[in-house]
């Protein structure tokens, strides 16, 4: 009887171990209860900075950019900009990049006295969840203090 026992015994174990052992079956599953929304949606457009202007100060080697800030469009978050200056005897564009509150309406950027080419200033605005849309300004440096500014232009998109 204690044969019989022993050997009912290490049946049971070796069915156990074949059991955790056996890999797990795929299933189908679904979602059974269907679900439907409503809602509405809208177009918008951040607007760009209107009327970006350029001065050069007399002796001084910056650059001051100034701009209205556009109304309508999708409310701005803020404005970020874009400095490429034409580097040391224009052989670099070495950048100055920046943010400012939404409702500023310039900044001063220096140029370093040994610049010499064509550079450009960019301004985005910045609207929900990151859309922007920006206007560049050319600018000449023939020396650190002799800065001409060019025009202004919507960035293509």
């Amino acid at each position: 009887m204690t044969r019989a026992l022993a050997l009912l015994a290490g049946l049971g174990l070796v069915g156990g171990a074949l059991a955790v052992s056996a890999p797990a079956q795929p299933t189908l599953a679904a979602w059974a209860d269907a679900e439907f929304g409503r809602a509405g949606l809208t177009a918008g457009e951040v607007a760009p900075a209107q009327n970006l202007s350029c001065n050069k100060p007399l002796l001084v080697s910056r650059l001051d950019f100034s701009w209205s800030n556009p109304s309508g469009g999708l409310t701005r978050q803020q404005y970020r900009w874009e400095f490429y200056d034409p580097g040391l005897l224009g052989i670099g564009p070495p950048t100055r990049t920046g943010t400012l509150a939404a409702s500023a309406t310039s900044v001063q950027v220096p140029v370093s006295l040994l610049s010499a080419g064509t550079g450009h200033f960019r301004l985005f605005a910045v609207g929900p969840g990151g859309w922007e849309t920006g206007v560049q300004h050319t600018y000449t440096v023939t020396t650190g203090l002799l800065i001409a500014c060019g025009s202004a232009s919507a960035i293509p998109r």
